[in-house]
């Protein structure tokens, strides 16, 4: 008896394969994955990320996949792509904070606060209802995630640009990190990149608040 656990996230989708005893058989990760099949992006990862599992699982074929995915949209997309890759496998199927809350807290029990690439609370009650606060993207909230803290900091390197300030020290780290510090060097660094290029300048800002950059805090 085999089982696999996914958990799909923005930033990456990471796996283990364990046996009945819980012991290990293999494991790993790969390029990011979400639930927004509705997109050919998405759509394309979801496909990539498969072809490489099956590749890296060989002939070790799990009796059981239990997937967490970020974006969960149509349960029954997932399955008909996960069913062609692992056809008669038995699935479950949930977001990707559901799993991370049951792996601290049984249901009703706790608050779980993700705040990563993206931001949410979550909530299962004893009757197994799912409540979420937030969770709704980089493009309508994700208050105090990586994107977001990303994107509030080369903010002030451009304010700070275009009032002719001298750069403070969070604008001189976030210079650095991107490679100049004027406009063609953001807008390059900006609209080159994912977002998760956006959402990896939170280091820098936090190294910055550590050393006492009010900008930072």
């Amino acid at each position: 008896m085999l089982s696999l656990g996914i958990d799909g996230g923005s930033s990456s989708a990471k796996w283990t394969l364990i046996d009945q005893t819980g012991a290990i058989k293999s494991k790993g990760s790969s390029n990011p994955i979400d639930g927004h099949l509705y997109r050919v992006e998405s759509q394309e990862k979801m496909e990539k990320f498969l072809i490489e599992l099956r590749r890296d699982l060989g002939t070790l074929n799990p009796n059981h996949i239990t997937i967490g995915i970020t974006g969960l949209g149509s349960v029954e997309k997932i399955e008909e792509y996960f069913l062609k890759a692992f056809p008669g496998s038995k699935l479950s199927i949930g977001t990707d904070v559901a799993l991370a809350y049951r792996s601290e807290f049984k249901d009703g029990e706790g608050i779980y606060l993700y705040a990563g690439t993206g931001s949410i609370a979550v909530h299962i009650t004893k009757a197994g209802e799912e409540i979420n606060i937030g969770g709704w993207g980089y493009l309508l909230g994700d208050e105090g995630a990586g994107y977001w803290i990303g994107r509030a900091a080369l903010r002030h390197l451009m304010t700070q640009i275009e009032e002719l300030s001298s750069l403070d020290e969070l604008s001189n780290a976030i210079s650095r990190t991107i490679g100049g510090s004027d406009w063609p060097s953001i807008r390059q660094f900006v609209y080159s990149k994912d977002r998760s290029a956006i959402a990896g300048l939170t280091p820098t800002v936090a190294n910055c608040s550590s050393n006492g950059s009010k900008s930072a805090a």
